[in-house]
């Protein structure tokens, strides 16, 4: 109960000591010496500040004073006569002039023009002649043009025409089709690793729709034919022969690079027509569904309904399965086929050159016991 009578009683008090006021921060006062020091500072700033406006009050007076001597110096030169007073010298001006004087000077004007423009023309010309003889090409604007004489377009002479260039010759393309494949040049199981020439793979080609093969001595039109070349022949293997259109000579076998075929196997198939020219001169032509070449052997294969002529003579399989093979070098090799005579014998000038001309098909036939045509004669052994 103390501590509380205590706390009761000293409550009203509690007021009255929050309301006492607080003791007043004296001034701060400085020593006689510091208010000296800045009193003496103020001074000199409030000097510079004296100072920077009497120079530029100054200054503003000098501009002042070269703007006022400019205006005077351009009143006394300002001799520009007013308005009437230019028209009065310009009517006194124009009534002194003798309109002789004036038409005189046109003439002088036109006589010069018209000499100008012949001397131009004359030099153009002689300029042109020069380049001619020369062999040089004449620019087509060698000096500024002159403005034409009056008298419409027709007197304006024609540009001269440019000569004429040839137009590039283009071979004609050995192996042509709709569709060309390439065997892959690299290992299907190991991309990275890039086939030798000597693989196969490499070097077979498979072309469809209307094919059309043109060697020297050799013509093949198909549906389809797969072409391995010889290793080394694949990109350069459409090389022309040194004997332009005349088919290689030699045993084929035994040819040398240059002139051999670079073709080491064809296969055509569908519609398949060929033709070439064999070691005596002759034309053979063999027609079937699938043929089959070996540039080591030399033969063609003929299958599915095969056909050959040769030597005024047509010979057809009996059935599909019938077999005829022919050759530069041998003799065709046929069994159980059909001969026929033919009304005309086929000859190298019947050679197609170019894929727009194709294959002969089978000509006319002689009827049974009509005698047979003459021979056209046999140009020389290849």
């Amino acid at each position: 109960m103390k501590p509380f009578l205590t706390l009761c009683l000293l409550a009203p008090l509690l007021p009255l000591a929050a309301q006492t006021p607080k003791p007043v921060d004296p001034v701060p006062t400085h020593k006689p010496e510091q208010s000296t020091l800045n009193s003496l500072k103020q001074d000199a700033r409030n000097k510079d500040s004296i100072q920077k406006a009497k120079d530029l009050l100054e200054k503003k007076l000098q501009q002042n004073e070269a703007a006022r001597k400019e205006l005077e110096r351009l009143k006394k030169e300002d001799t520009t006569p007013s308005t009437e007073e230019a028209k009065k010298r310009l009517e006194k001006m124009t009534g002194e002039v003798d309109d002789a004087d004036l038409k005189e000077l046109k003439n002088m004007f036109k006589d010069s023009r018209e000499a100008l423009e012949d001397d131009v023309r004359k030099a153009a010309e002689a300029l042109r002649e020069k380049n001619r003889r020369e062999g040089k090409m004449t620019p087509a604007n060698p000096s500024p043009e002159i403005e034409a004489p009056s008298g419409g377009f027709d007197a304006i002479p024609s540009p001269e025409a440019l000569p004429k260039r040839k137009a590039p010759v283009f071979g004609v393309p050995p192996i042509k089709a709709q569709r060309m494949i390439k065997a892959p040049s690299r290992d299907p199981k190991n991309p990275d690793k890039e086939l030798p020439d000597s693989d196969p793979r490499t070097r077979t080609y498979i072309l469809s729709g209307n094919v059309t093969i043109r060697r020297p001595g050799m013509a093949l039109d198909a549906d389809e034919v797969d072409i391995l070349f010889r290793p080394g022949a694949a990109t350069g293997a459409q090389k022309k022969a040194p004997s332009g259109d005349k088919p290689p000579g030699g045993d084929p076998v035994k040819a040398s690079n240059k002139d051999s075929s670079p073709f080491e196997r064809i296969v055509a198939r569908g519609r398949v027509r060929f033709m070439f020219v064999d070691k005596t001169g002759r034309v053979q032509v063999g027609r079937g569904g699938y043929m089959v070449y070996e540039e080591k052997s030399g033969w063609f294969i003929i299958k599915d309904w095969p056909e050959a002529e040769f030597a005024g003579k047509l010979l057809r399989g009996p059935s599909k399965n019938s077999v005829i093979r022919m050759s530069r070098l041998e003799e065709a090799d046929v069994i159980g086929c059909q001969f026929f005579t033919m009304e005309r014998e086929l000859t190298e000038d019947d050679l197609p050159r170019t894929p727009d001309q194709p294959v002969p098909a089978a000509a006319a036939i002689l009827p049974s016991g009509a005698e047979a045509p003459n021979r056209p004669p046999a140009t020389a052994p290849r």
